[in-house]
Order: structure tokens, then sequence, then C-alpha cells
């Protein structure tokens, strides 16, 4: 199998499994429901905020490895604003 090929299918398969994980990483942290301690709780939680920021680092990391154009650029542009999201939201708890 020609090397690429195996880099493109890992590169799908771990892009498959973050999708599929996805909603079990909305519960940040252990302890709670999500809705139960309301919106701004969400926003200015320091685990929450962490999973959002680590969340757009591995997108923007597969969005590095994907090799077709579009989907990569759509990837790591929405991997870096969930980034900038991270920050601007960790900037407002303080």
């Amino acid at each position: 199998m020609n090397t690429s090929r195996l880099v493109n299918r890992f590169v799908r398969l771990f892009a498959l499994a973050f999708v599929a994980l996805l909603p079990g990483a909305v519960f940040a942290h252990p302890g709670h429901d999500l809705t139960s301690m309301g919106p701004v709780h969400v926003l200015t939680s320091p685990y929450h905020i962490m999973v959002l920021a680590f969340g757009g680092a591995a997108l923007w990391l597969v969005g590095s490895q994907v090799q077709r154009r579009l989907p990569a650029r759509a990837l790591s542009f929405a991997g870096a604003c969930m980034m900038v999201g991270a920050v601007v939201l960790w900037g407002l708890s303080l």
C-alpha cells in the first residue's frame, strides 16, 4: 500500500473517531450535565474552554494533514476559529 494512502486512511479514521467522540467531549469535566449550570458556566469554565482549545488544535492538525485544498482549508480555518474563540473566552473570563 502506498504511504500517502496509508496516511490518508489514518487521517480519515482519526477525523471520524474525533467526530464520533465529540458529543462526549461536551462534558468537559464530570459532576454535572451540560444544561444544569447554565450557559455562563459553559462560557467561563476553564475546563470547557480547554476542551474548545484542544478541539480546535485537533481540527487544525487534521486540516494540515489533508491533501485536498478545500477540506484542508476548511478544517484548518474551523480549528483556528475554535482556538481564537477559546483565547477570547479565556480572556473575558479573567
